[in-house]
């Protein structure tokens, strides 16, 4: 019994941790997102989900990858604006170095390239 009543404010504060509201987007910042998002599909049944941002100065793109291929689903990536010849180029290497994601994209036409452990992946993307 004595245990009883030791277990009921523990449960009683993680009832009142779970109470709180959770965050939800406006509908205008739904729309926003949408609105400034394009969906690319891809090689292999692969899928980019990208959108632009800019912040203090820099420009990245939010993409969400989506590829059997690769054992992704909807990984969420940030890469960083880098220098392109033509278009738009965004890049980002892991920490370990093993791993790097170059996104480059021009009007609807758009590459992925992975490059993991020394292999490289490429795929050829259109936006709906």
């Amino acid at each position: 019994m004595k245990k009883l009543f030791a277990l009921v404010p523990a449960i009683a504060v993680l009832t009142a941790c779970n109470t709180a509201p959770i965050a939800q987007p406006t509908p205008s910042q739904v729309q926003a997102i949408q609105a400034n998002s394009q969906i690319f599909k891809c090689d292999n049944n692969t899928q980019v989900v990208s959108l632009a941002t800019e912040r203090d100065g820099n420009y990245y793109a939010n993409i969400t990858v989506t590829s059997p291929m690769l054992g992704l689903n909807q990984a969420a990536l940030v890469l960083k604006r880098d220098i392109a010849a033509s278009g738009v180029r965004y890049t980002v290497t892991s920490n370990d170095k093993n791993t790097s994601y170059d996104w480059h994209i021009k009007g609807n036409e758009g590459v992925l390239t992975v490059m993991s452990n020394g292999a490289t992946y490429n795929f050829s993307c259109s936006a709906n």
